[in-house]
Formats: C-alpha cells, structure tokens, sequence
C-alpha cells in the first residue's frame, strides 16, 4: 500500500503502470484473437507495444497471467452486469431475465475480440484459473436458471420448455448473437440487444410465434426487427440469407 503522504508523487508512476498494462491487454488481445494464444507469443505482444520482451517480465510472470487478465476483465463486466440485475427488485423474473441478456449482449459486442478469446482459449489456463473461470460462469448460469423458474412458475408463463434447456438455449442466443454481429448483421448494437431479449422473452412466454406480443421498454419487437429493412423473413434472425444458410 502507498502512505497518504506518499501519494502524490508516487500518482504518476502509478498511472504510468497502469497504462502500460493497459497496452499489454490490449496488444494480447489482437495476438491472441489472431494467432490463438498457443500461436501468439510474448514477442508479439513486446513487439505491438514497442518495448523489449524481457519489460514484459516486469507486469506478468508467464504468457498465461495476459490470458488470465483478460479473461477476468471479461468475467469482471459480466458480473457486474449480475449483481446490477440482480438488484433490480421492481422488476419481474421475466423483466431481469430480459435486462440481464440485454446488458450482456451491450457488453459483447462492444469487444469482440475477447470474447472470442473467452470461448476459444479459456481451456489454455492451468487448472486453478479455469476452476476458477468455471466457478464464476456457473453463478450466472444458476442465475438465469433461477429467473427462468420464477418466470415460468407465474400465471402469465406456459411452461411448455424445461427450464435447463431454455437456459442452455438463452446462453447459446447469446453468444450466436456475438458471431453473427460479428459479421457485418445490419442491426445497431442497441437494436440487437433488444431484440435478443425479447426472444428471450418470448421463449420463456412459449410464445408460438416469435416476438407476439412482447415489448421492451415500451417498443414492440416487431417494430425493432422492422427498422432492420430486412425481408420479414430475414427479420427474425438479423441476418441475410446467406448468413443464415452458413450457420
């Protein structure tokens, strides 16, 4: 810990640090989303930051701590987006469910990047750190799992799907939503969000059609997937027709 007295003049060196940090991250980042992380290496990312390798050793100990950090980083935005749901009380089970896939997509699609290295390195960490990674994954599965129940135990909810597999379904929207985006799908981020949650909704509604009668924040999805200009029968997934014959 730095002494109060300490502290301004060891601010700048602190800030400097943290920058650095920072470059690190976000040049690990490109590496690993090029080459993969057992293709990326530590020279790489010296390289993409301008600095020797061994200055590297000075902010990490072994290739995997740049793995681990970037990961939590990602982890860390979705917790939060947790625990801010979670305290959303005036809300539903099914207005939280909605929020919290709203949020996560927000999230996700604002760094790509990572979180294609989340799903495709997350098994490069050592044991520990991927229990760990694991462990914190499964509290928002357990959430969900939590909220699809709630919903579907009310009056207003057929239960017409279990509830495990519609949480499977949830999760796998998500991030289908991600590499979708990913490609050039003509929705802005907000728009996607909002139509995302609100299959969401419908799925926990057991709506028969897509979107009937489901309304985010005051605005139909229908009228959300119409603002695409897409042909109705593109406008249930966001995507064109050649994306949708890839998948």
């Amino acid at each position: 810990m730095v002494a109060c007295n300490e502290r301004g003049s060891a601010g700048p060196v602190v800030a400097r640090r943290l920058r650095r940090e920072d470059e690190l991250l976000a040049a690990a980042t490109e590496v690993f989303h090029e080459h993969g992380y057992v293709g990326g290496s530590l020279q790489m990312v010296a390289d993409r930051v301008g600095i020797r390798k061994g200055s590297i050793y000075h902010y990490i100990t072994t290739k995997e701590d740049l793995l681990y950090r970037l990961l939590m980083r990602l982890q860390s935005a979705a917790d939060e987006i947790l625990r801010e749901v979670a305290c959303r009380a005036e809300l539903d089970p099914g207005g939280r469910l909605a929020l919290y896939v709203q949020r996560l997509v927000e999230c996700g699609v604002q760094q790509l990047d990572l979180v294609s290295i989340y799903c495709n390195e997350i098994d490069c960490l050592g044991e520990e750190r991927r229990r760990e990674v694991h462990a914190r994954r499964s509290a928002h599965e357990r959430f969900v799992l939590d909220l699809i129940t709630a919903g579907q135990s009310e009056a207003s909810a057929q239960r017409v799907v279990e509830p495990r597999v519609l949480s499977s379904c949830i999760f796998g929207a998500v991030m289908w939503t991600f590499r979708c985006h990913s490609r050039g799908a003509t929705l802005s981020p907000e728009l996607l969000a909002e139509a995302c949650s609100g299959f969401v909704l419908a799925g926990l509604a057991g709506c028969g059609a897509v979107g009937a009668g489901i309304s985010i924040h005051n605005r139909p999805l229908g009228r959300l997937c119409a603002q695409t200009g897409q042909p109705p029968s593109d406008r249930r997934t966001g995507l064109h027709g050649d994306e949708r014959r890839s998948l």
